[in-house]
Formats: structure tokens, sequence, C-alpha cells
């Protein structure tokens, strides 16, 4: 259907037709032209242009209406983690992709960690997780005439939350093609390790050993723990049942500082059909000394337990908390001085003028904000006000410490909490973490900042421990804790009179990207990448390899892929400055995918039936594409559309003018009227 349409009344369009009527009688009223036909043309012709030159000018629009049909959207996903591996379902889902493309619009995927189109025929991928994927579909969909999601897994997924919690799932019927053989096979493998991640030298650190052993009732099973490929602990069991968890407990000394690899080992007399799960690795990091904290609040608050908790969990730290009346027995130095929402009377003057030599991580609310004026004069706040229901959202400029894909994820899921609105003053040197959401990344949530060789970090609100909480990663609170760790270990370290900063991650799992960034500072503190900065990698076996860093943004980046388990060292340097920095990072082959080997189909079906989809078995598989088609599930959206184009823009009406008045030019050129 086509319409046109203008801002003026459509009465005026006959006045511009008696115009060009108007306009063409006086023209040729008294002309020379005998051929009364060719008299009337000309007539015509100028009428015709002058009218439409008129119209024009009303600027009218041509309004067309199209009806458009939808088809139901389908995403097909394929799980290619290792777990997977032998169970080869590409076919059948290049089958069902073929069949169900005339009625639906397909979209094969594929995932494991991370999500990406098409199908594949290698299973290789590290981890298993449904949150990134579901989170993907919802996004790349939204507003779509999503149908549906056919899953072909196992059921085991080891990051992300539990799938059938997802919002997604409430939407969309899922239909689960289960991998795998669940039938319970002849296996040993190490279920947990239970250790400190860090220790202090010479000290004695746990560690407690669950080992999963099916199908061995009756036989003796060996651990064996290895440091640095040393044995250090053996020991035999007998298992009394046919599936039992067996714990094995002992302790190691930490003799030496610096990253210490060990590796869990078990075995048994009988032979078994996957051992690829009966070793695990692990790391301690051996520190010479313990950082101390200190945490002063004047009252009890939900958010000291959520911060107490991390540093509890991690174990290298040495913290203590005292009340406000307490504070003045504080004589000793501590590295790191956490305040809660104290008012600018309240400030201990001692932690002020720094002497106790101390870091400051402060947490504000509307109360305290005027303890900023002495705290953090460049970050204080005009005319605050305390508003409810905030969410925040990750700098992704951020760069004082490496943030894990999976901390990311998390963090822009977190719950709304209080936070502080009014008029913020901005620190140059100042690295926001997190934004205030909802003030157009101008107010910052979590800042960190180095003023005057102190370094401080201000928490611009109350209610973390609800990001505690909410936290449901598969380890309970792990992003909660790394987050916080992260920010303790800034404000700990020391200032480095190198003028150099280095951040990297220390310990990582076969298969992940090692990244390593640099800040340079001159003799005024300015950030400074001319020279070529040269990062040197050396392996357990001394082998070398030499690389360019990046140059980003008045920074130095590196980013490492597929590095073998094992320990490694590295070199920085300048030209002019051969060894710069020096440190060491581990690569673990800690292949979690192997940890638990048997399909979880339970959780398939519990998906399919939470979200009206179906559990079909591989042999049915042939049959889905048919059931889908003729299902009431899955309907074709029409919907109209409306596409709106000026007379100005089209392209006829210009040719039509010049036509007409070309034609008319040649007529009253043959007559001699010109």
């Amino acid at each position: 259907m086509i319409n046109i349409a203008s801002d003026y009344s459509f009465l005026l369009t006959g006045f511009c037709i008696l115009i060009g009527l108007i306009y063409s009688l006086i023209l040729y009223w008294r002309s020379h032209i005998s051929n009364k036909y060719f008299l009337i043309t000309l007539f015509c012709f100028r009428s015709v242009v002058v009218s439409l030159i008129c119209i024009l000018l009303l600027d009218p629009i041509i309004t067309s209406k199209f009806e458009k049909l939808e088809k139901p959207i389908i995403v097909i996903a394929q799980d290619i983690s290792s777990s997977c591996n032998g169970f080869s379902d590409s076919l059948t889902l290049s089958k069902l992709f073929e069949d169900l493309s005339d009625n639906f619009d397909v979209f094969p995927m594929k995932f494991s960690s991370d999500v990406s189109e098409e199908f594949s025929m290698s299973k290789t991928g590290f981890l298993t997780n449904y949150t990134n994927l579901l989170d993907e579909i919802e996004i790349k969909f939204s507003g779509k005439n999503l149908s549906g999601l056919i899953l072909s897994s196992d059921g085991i997924y080891n990051e992300g939350g539990n799938p059938l919690y997802h919002k997604l799932v409430n939407k969309i019927p899922i239909y689960t093609l289960p991998l795998g053989d669940t039938i319970v096979k002849k296996d040993l493998r190490v279920k947990d390790v239970i250790y400190n991640k860090f220790s202090y030298l010479n000290n004695q650190s746990p560690v407690i050993v669950k080992i999963q052993a099916d199908q061995f009732k009756g036989e003796k099973i060996r651990l064996s723990l290895y440091k640095n490929d040393q044995i250090v602990f053996s020991q035999e069991k007998k298992v009394s049942f046919e599936s039992e968890i067996i714990n094995f407990e002992t302790s190691v000394l930490s003799n030496q500082s610096g990253l210490i690899k060990y590796m869990v080992v078990v075995d048994c007399l009988e032979e078994e059909e996957y051992k690829e799960n009966n070793e695990f690795e692990f790391v301690i990091d051996v520190l010479d000394n313990k950082k101390k904290i200190l945490i002063i609040s004047e009252r009890v608050h939900p958010d000291i337990g959520a911060i107490k908790s991390v540093l509890e969990y991690y174990g290298n730290y040495s913290f203590d908390i005292y009340s406000l009346d307490q504070i003045d027995t504080v004589t000793k130095k501590y590295d790191l001085a956490i305040l809660f929402y104290l008012k600018e009377n309240q400030l201990p003057q001692n932690i002020v003028r720094d002497s106790l030599g101390c870091s400051i991580l402060f947490f504000a609310n509307i109360e305290s904000i005027s303890s900023l004026s002495s705290l953090y004069p460049n970050g204080s706040i005009l005319d605050a006000t305390k508003v409810s229901g905030r969410t925040v959202e990750f700098n992704t400029r951020f760069s004082k410490f490496n943030i894990s894909e999976n901390l990311r994820n998390y963090l822009e899921k977190l719950d709304p909490i209080y936070a502080l609105n009014g008029r913020y003053r901005q620190s140059a040197t100042g690295d926001v973490l997190l934004f205030d959401a909802e003030s157009n990344n101008e107010n910052p949530f979590i800042i960190l900042d180095n003023i005057l060789n102190r370094k401080i970090g201000i928490i611009y609100g109350e209610g973390i421990w609800r990001w505690r909480i909410n936290d449901r990663s598969i380890n309970m609170h792990a992003n909660f804790n790394e987050l916080f760790s992260k920010i303790f270990n800034y404000l700990l370290i020391q200032h480095n009179k190198s003028r150099v900063n280095v951040v990297y991650d220390r310990k990582m799992n076969y298969g992940e990207d090692f990244i390593i960034r640099c800040e340079n500072y001159n003799q005024n503190y300015e950030l400074n990448n001319d020279q070529e900065l040269f990062f040197k990698l050396i392996d357990e076996s001394n082998n070398e390899l030499d690389f360019k860093m990046k140059k980003i943004n008045s920074k130095y980046s590196l980013k490492l892929d597929k590095l073998i388990n094992g320990k490694y060292s590295f070199n920085l340097s300048f030209k002019d400055k051969p060894s710069l920095y020096n440190g060491e990072f581990i690569v673990l082959n800690e292949k979690i995918e192997d940890i638990y080997r048997l399909p979880d189909h339970n959780l398939l079906y519990k998906l399919s039936n939470k979200s009206g989809g179906w559990f079909l078995n591989n042999k049915d598989a042939s049959i889905l594409s048919s059931k889908m088609i003729s299902s009431d599930m899955h309907k074709s959206l029409v919907y109209s559309q409306f596409d709106y184009k000026k007379f100005l823009d089209n392209f006829l009406i210009l040719t039509l003018l010049i036509s007409l008045l070309l034609l008319e030019w040649i007529i009253r050129k043959y007559f001699g009227s010109y």
C-alpha cells in the first residue's frame, strides 16, 4: 500500500496546479507559434513543470507499507568441550540444520568456555560454560522471533552458573540431545584437592586429597604427592565399597619462597579405561611474610563480614579489627588500613598523616563523604545524595591489574546496591574499576589511585555483601574473592622506585592466554613508551624466546598463547637497561574437563522439562525436525514495515522535470520562439 503525506493541507495541491496553469497561460497567451497542437503541448508541459515544482515545495512524502514474514529462529548449539570428545554429533546436527532450514531460520553455534558460530568436528575445549552460551543467544536474538534451542551436550559444566536458573530457560523451549554413556565404569579420579593457595616460609601447609573410586571394591589404591617432580608423600588405602570417596591427608613444608608446583597421582594395580583424571596439579605461593591489614569501623556492618571472609579465605593476610575507641592503642605498622564509613572527625590522625606507613581502602557512604576532603580530596563529592538500586559497569580501560573473563562476566551482572549521587571531582591519576552505570560512566564506584607515593582505594557506596551472597560461581564466592583480593594486592604492593609497573597473572591453566602489561614512567612520573621494550621468556629447560612488546596508549602489552604446562621465568629490558624487571609464572596441566567424565543427563532432562522442550536420545534426533515443524509452539510472525521517501529524493521526478523542460525548449527552438 502506497500513500502520500505532507505537513501541509492537500487543498494547497489544487492551488499549486492553478499556479502552473496561470503561469503557462501568461507565458503562451500571445505566443508566435501558429501550430495549435504544439502550442497546447507546450502549455501542458510548462503547466506540469511549474505545478510539480510548487508541489515539491510542500515537501510531500511517499509512505509505503509492506507486510514481512519472519520465520521462527532456532539455535543449534554443539558442546565442543573435551569431555564430549569421542561422541560425534556433527553429522546429526548438520542433518537437523538441513531439515529445519525450510521452515525456520537456523543458526549453528559451538561452545565450551567461549561461544562461536558453525559446528566443529574437533572437541578440545578446556571448560564448559552454559551461562556464556545462553547469554550470547539472549543478546544476539533480543527482540527477534527466537523460538527454541537445540542443545547437544553431555550435561557437564565447570564454569559459570547452573543453566536451570538462567532467565532464558523460562522464555524458550530447549531441546536436549544427550551425549555420552551414563553407565558407571571402573574409574579412579582426583575429585578434589584442598590446600592453602598461600603459605609462609618454613611453615607446614595441610593438603587434603579426595579420591573418587568406582568399581574398585576390595582393591588397594596408592596416592603419591610430588613436589617439583620429587615424591614427598605416598600412602596406600583399601577401597571398601563399589563407589567411595577416600580421603588422604598430609602436610608439606614450605622451605623455599616463590611458586612451588605440586602434583597428585593416584593409581592401582588394576587397569583403567581412562587415566587422564588420575592426576592433578596445584601451586602454593610461598611468601616471606604476611601482609598486615588494619580494619576500623564505628559499627557492625555486613560489608565488614564480606571483606573479612576474603581475608580469611586466602590466608596470606594478617588482620586486626578495631573499633573507634580502641584506635588510640594502635602502634604497630600496617601495610593497609581498611576504613568503613568513618566521618571526618572519626578519622585516626595517625592514618591520615601516614605515620603508620600504610595504604588505604576507604568505604564511603552519605554520612562519611566529608572524610574524602582529608583522605582523598581529588575524589570528593559536592551535593551528594544517597540513591538505592544502582548498578555498576566495568571500565574496559582499567589497567591496574588483569581482569579474567569469568570475573568480567561477574562484574557485568552485579546486583544493585546503594551508591552516591552528586558532583564528583575527577582525579587525573585515578583509575576507575567500576562506574555507576546510571551516571553515563561519569561517577566512579570503585577507584584506585596513587597520591604522593601512597596508594588509596575508594568505594563510593555500601551493600557489597549482596555481591558476595549472589556470587553463584562453581567455587562459592570465587569471583567476589578474586575481585577484592586483586584490589588488596594492588594496594599492598609497595611503591616501585624503578618507575616500572608490571601486571600479570602468576598462575594460569593450560590453554589460557598469558597476558602481561607494563607501565614505564619517566623522571617526572609521566607515562612513556618511546623506547622498545623486550620480553625474554625462559622455560624449565632454559630454552629462550624473545618478543617485542606492543605499544598501546603510552603503555606496553603482550599476549602469548599455546604455552605448554611448566614453570617459566621472564625478563623485561630496554636496550640501555638489560634487567629492567624479572618475574615468574606457572602454567598448570589442570584439565578440568578430565576430572569428571560421567555425563549428567539428569541436568539436560530438567533443562528440557523446565523450559517446555523435549529430552531426546540420539537415536530419536532424526524425528526432532518433523516434531518441531508440526508443533504449534513455533510460528512465523507477520509484521508491517513502513518505508518513507521524500518526493525530492525521487530520481524519476527529477528526470520527468528535466525531460519536459528539454522537450519544451526543443519545440520552441524549432518554431523560432527563442
